[in-house]
């Protein structure tokens, strides 16, 4: 989520979002007529909120096949066949003129996004037809610096570096030696164990701690004997545990990238049938785009309707006034959140049931309050209450 916004903010010339009426752009700030439609815009949303679902990005204009429609009688793997090559089509329109990919759409080329593309053309066994593609993807990977140069990016911080590495290796395109082991066998120790020791944990930690850990583990095990045994001994209880915090939608923080790479290291290490990863498929096979790509996020209502109202300030209408505080108070946390074990209090970017409390949507819609003088006194009532 913290990626999908900074590369809105840096990439793109306009936001755009989708309400429950209809899509609309809200142009940036610059123009008072444009400012006006987009406050007028901003006030389309329904039941105090705007969905904030994400449109498809438009790829450069290097030429983009059309798109098969969905059948509602199509079989499961020949589904898959067609989304597959719809994304891979979507992705070599999309490519750059230099070989690489960036961020989005928009973006220059960088190392990190051309190693996980040039990767799924590989994955997905396609090599021949796309040669020009790949061809042109590995010249730039070799003039970036490869696997050294994507370590560096991101230096000490692999957050990134060992969900693109996995992504390689299971690809066949660089050694598992290459991928860093992670501890999976944390994730055995409870909760408070990590507030005890003041060890922070970020949303998406536990999750791809498992499931990543544990393909790595599957095709490189430690030599230390102990940690062998340990981390077999652990593999059955972290994924009960990799059940027990997958959200209903099937959608890791609600978000494609990570829902696949969790879902991918299964499949890789002969799980492809876990309840995890099954539903983990029909959280992306659910979020495509009608052209053949996936976003990022799939819902930032929260995070949109916080920016909205604090865009709109005395402009939102009296009337909408208490829909919106209704809603943006429900979706304020009231109990220990069970993904992350955050305290109560805060707010997550969507009200779909992957989303968890962070720092950023919290003070937005803390903000959205005292905005609104007519508001205080219901407000304080309610959390009184």
């Amino acid at each position: 989520a913290e990626m999908a916004r900074e590369m809105v903010r840096r990439d793109r010339g306009e936001s755009k979002v989708e309400s429950n009426r209809g899509s609309f752009e809200t142009p940036l700030p610059g123009g008072g007529e444009g400012q006006l439609q987009s406050r007028r815009r901003l006030k389309q949303g329904e039941g105090g909120r705007c969905s904030g679902k994400q449109p498809s990005p438009q790829p450069s204009p290097r030429g983009r096949g059309s798109f098969e429609t969905s059948s509602t009688d199509e079989l499961p793997s020949a589904r898959f066949t067609r989304l597959i090559e719809n994304g891979l089509r979507w992705l070599a329109a999309s490519q750059n003129e230099d070989g690489g990919w960036g961020d989005t759409v928009k973006s220059l080329s960088n190392i990190s996004t051309t190693m996980l593309a040039h990767a799924s053309f590989h994955a997905a066994g396609n090599a021949a037809q796309y040669r020009a593609t790949i061809d042109a993807a590995a010249e730039f990977i070799q003039r970036a610096g490869g696997v050294p140069a994507l370590r560096a990016r991101y230096g000490k911080d692999k957050t990134f570096s060992i969900p693109i590495l996995t992504h390689c290796a299971l690809a066949g395109l660089v050694d598992w030696q290459e991928v860093d082991a992670l501890p999976f066998e944390l994730a055995c120790l409870p909760p408070q164990f990590y507030k005890t020791v003041r060890l922070p944990v970020v949303s998406y930690a536990l999750p791809a701690l498992i499931a990543i850990g544990q393909v790595r583990h599957h095709f490189r095990k430690p030599r230390n004997p102990l940690s062998r045994l340990i981390r077999r001994l652990s593999i059955s209880r972290t994924l009960k545990t990799l059940t027990r915090i997958q959200p209903t939608t099937g959608g890791f923080l609600e978000a494609t990238p990570l829902t696949r790479f969790i879902t991918m290291s299964l499949a890789g290490m002969g799980k492809a049938n876990h309840a995890v990863a099954q539903q983990g498929v029909q959280f992306i096979v659910n979020s495509v785009c009608d052209d053949g790509s996936w976003p990022i996020d799939t819902n930032l209502a929260t995070w949109v309707t916080t920016l909205s109202v604090n865009a709109l300030q005395d402009d939102l209408p009296e009337s909408e006034r208490s829909a919106v505080r209704d809603w943006l108070l429900g979706q304020q946390y009231r109990c220990v959140q069970p993904y992350t074990n955050t305290d109560p209090g805060g707010w997550a970017w969507t009200d779909l049931p992957g989303g968890v409390p962070d720092g950023d949507e919290t003070p937005g819609a803390m903000l959205d309050v005292p905005n609104r003088a007519a508001w205080d006194n219901l407000v304080m009532s309610e959390h009184r209450d």
